[in-house]
This record gives C-alpha cells, sequence and structure tokens, in this order.
C-alpha cells in the first residue's frame, strides 16, 4: 500500500535529514493517488512527457537503489558474503575473470 511506503519512507528520510523537495513533493502525490490512478496519469502523457517522465523515474529507482543497497551495507547484510569470497579467493577458489 502506497500509505505505508510513504509513511515508512518519510519517517528514515526525517530521521536521517535528507528529506529533499523532490521526495516531498512525491510523496503528497501518493498520498492522493491510487497504483491505478498514477497508471492512468501515465498511461496519458504525450510521447515528449513521457521520455522526460521515463528519464526522472529512471533516476529515481536508481537512488532508491542506492540508498537500500547503502542501507544493507550499514546494516551488515553483506558481511558473511564477503568473508566467504575472502575465504574462496584465499583457498585458490576463485579464477581470473
Amino acid at each position: 500500500m502506497l500509505f505505508a511506503f510513504h509513511d515508512e519512507r518519510l519517517a528514515v528520510l526525517r530521521e536521517t535529514g535528507t528529506l529533499d523537495l523532490q521526495f516531498q513533493a512525491l510523496s503528497i502525490i501518493f498520498l492522493y493517488m491510487s497504483l491505478e490512478d498514477l497508471e492512468s496519469a501515465v498511461s496519458r502523457l504525450s510521447a515528449t512527457e513521457f521520455a522526460r517522465f521515463r528519464e526522472w523515474f529512471d533516476d529515481f529507482a536508481a537512488d532508491q537503489w542506492d540508498r537500500q543497497i547503502e542501507a544493507d551495507i550499514v546494516a551488515g547484510r553483506f558481511d558473511a558474503a564477503g568473508r566467504k569470497a575472502d575465504q574462496d579467493f584465499e583457498a585458490g577458489r576463485c579464477t581470473p575473470l
């Protein structure tokens, strides 16, 4: 549900002090639009508007991905995989690319 996403993300951004204007604007839109409303609005965009939207959304999605990876790193979610990779390398179980 978009409300849950909005509330959770907004709380995180407020705690970290990274609440930016773009996300605030998007959050307000999400509060008043259902997923079906968003799909309908996007489907009515002209080719030029859709290209601009796609470029913006690609950047937005990439930023979200980066934030999630950074949070996972800070939380230590990759530590075990990193240790295993180091062990495999030390044991000679790796090959050059």
